[in-house]
């Protein structure tokens, strides 16, 4: 039964997750199974009774009159049931609103539960993998935060900050979303990097293919992408999709490696202080017009500065515990850059 209860809660999401045009076909696909065997009509009756565990909506008269309803229907026909829940459409919404996940807790005993999430949350310099439910792996990134949100329905990724690159097992009929500042990556099996850029992203695709879509408007497209394409949105110009001559540069952090290409050097201490306690800074306008390319382990903020201030006329002052800036200095017979 606790699967029967299990599925009942599901119809709840399902509807609730449907657009306007696919909820007369899962309202057919409900009563189809309500009409399988009695003992359906017997699990939504077990979930309408959670009602009454929830406080001030269990005490509205519409959903007092939806569990009375679901009570009489347990002890009617499948087809009776569906009648009287067609009689009160609005009650339905109140309870797809409301009903979300049924656990069993054992000796008939039910709690009604929101979906969980599960948070995964990387520190200074610590890179985690992660296998989902699904075997899909993240490799999350050092000062990143996931939160993983699966349904029956969808597979649903928050990038909170930070990067990670995912291995999403194929599924068809159970899209893999990455959600982050805004935009979403839907995939159902392939493998892509997502960073967040301030108020934007970066997408960088090594195989299969994604779309980029609005999360605000999943009608707008952003972009669609092909193995060695990355797109970078960052909202305060149009987006633009470069073809990667070298699509491992992108995921080098995996290897402990950050590989910099042609790069402004606030975007490159950005990076290098997510694997350092020492965390460095530009001190004025001028050295933060700077560009850097260059190969470095991840965290070695002493190698950059070295290799700055062989290149620039720049000098490293230390301020604070574990602060340096860096600052324009003018010298004579500078290398080249």
């Amino acid at each position: 039964m606790s699967d029967m209860i299990e599925t009942a809660a599901d119809w709840f999401t399902r509807f609730n997750e449907a657009s306007a045009s696919e909820k007369p076909a899962v309202a057919r696909g409900f009563r189809d199974w309500i009409e399988q065997d009695p003992r359906h009509a017997e699990a939504f009756a077990k979930v309408s009774s959670l009602w009454d565990a929830m406080g001030i909506h269990a005490a509205e008269p519409e959903m007092v009159t939806l569990r009375q309803a679901a009570l009489a229907d347990a002890r009617h026909s499948a087809r009776n049931r569906w009648s009287l829940v067609q009689r009160v459409p609005n009650l339905w919404r109140h309870a797809i609103a409301a009903c979300l996940t049924i656990a069993a807790l054992g000796a008939g005993t039910y709690v009604l539960l929101k979906p969980a999430k599960e948070i995964y949350t990387t520190q200074i310099a610590e890179r985690r993998v992660v296998t989902l439910a699904d075997n899909s792996r993240v490799d999350v990134d050092a000062g990143s935060q996931i939160a993983v949100e699966f349904t029956k329905k969808t597979r649903l990724i928050h990038l909170t900050h930070g990067q990670a690159y995912f291995q999403v097992e194929k599924n068809k009929a159970r899209p893999f979303i990455v959600e982050a500042n805004g935009r979403r990556v839907i995939a159902t099996g392939t493998a892509f990097d997502v960073e967040t850029l301030g108020t934007g992203v970066r997408v960088t695709l090594t195989e299969g293919h994604v779309i980029v879509r609005s999360a605000s408007d999943p009608s707008t497209v952003i972009a669609k992408l092909e193995p060695g394409d990355q797109l970078v949105d960052e909202g305060n110009a149009p987006p633009r999709i470069t073809r990667l001559a070298n699509v491992l540069k992108a995921t080098s952090w995996r290897q402990g490696k950050l590989m910099f290409d042609d790069e402004p050097l606030p975007y490159v201490l950005a990076e290098m202080n997510r694997y350092s306690q020492i965390k460095v800074a530009t001190g004025d306008a001028q050295v933060a017009k700077l560009r850097v390319s260059g190969v470095f382990n991840a965290g070695d903020v002493t190698a950059l500065i070295d290799a700055l201030k062989a290149y620039y006329p720049v000098e490293a002052i230390a301020g604070g515990s574990n602060e340096v800036s860096l600052s324009h200095h003018e010298r004579k017979n500078s290398p080249s850059p």
